[in-house]
């Protein structure tokens, strides 16, 4: 579990929320909407500075909007995705400006693809029934318009800055 003061740089993708309740409910994150993360995690909140959220701002700026087509299951030891690969190159921008942050800790590689994340933690069981529901219901597409720089605070998840891509 990330601690207090953990940020991240997502994609918030509304249109993949039902995905999310196909998965056992000791899969997800309640309250957590459907996103892919570009960084994550990314500085420690007491580094976000107005530099840093500008430098964000500079490098996914005129990338958007970008159609966005989920298809693609990738499976994993107690864990199940959707690919998302029309937002690697985002999350590749700001892999190249911040290369001292490792991506999910290192659990999936150096260079992990992008991502939405539909349930970890399940039995090998849960994760093929959740793999199956998956598929019934793909493809789903949306349009992203913005990024959003969050931090957990005491009250879970919060937005501390909206980067547009446009």
């Amino acid at each position: 579990m990330p601690e207090p003061g953990t940020t991240a740089v997502l994609v918030l993708l509304p249109e993949a929320d039902p995905l999310l309740a196909l998965a056992d409910p000791g899969m997800t994150r309640p309250g957590i909407p459907a996103h892919i993360a570009l960084s994550y995690p990314f500085l420690p909140r007491d580094q976000v500075t107005a530099a840093v959220t500008e430098r964000i701002g500079a490098l996914l700026a005129g990338t958007g909007p970008c159609e966005v087509v989920l298809e693609e299951i990738s499976t994993a030891p107690g864990f199940v995705a959707v690919d998302v690969p029309s937002l690697q190159p985002l999350a590749d921008r700001l892999r190249r400006a911040w290369p001292e942050l490792v991506p999910y800790g290192g659990r999936f590689g150096s260079a992990p693809r992008t991502h939405l994340t539909v349930g970890m933690g399940g039995t090998d069981h849960e994760a093929a029934l959740l793999t199956d529901r998956l598929r019934e219901r793909l493809p789903v597409r949306g349009t992203v318009r913005e990024a959003v720089l969050v931090t957990l605070g005491g009250a879970g998840w919060e937005t501390l800055h909206t980067i547009p891509l446009c």
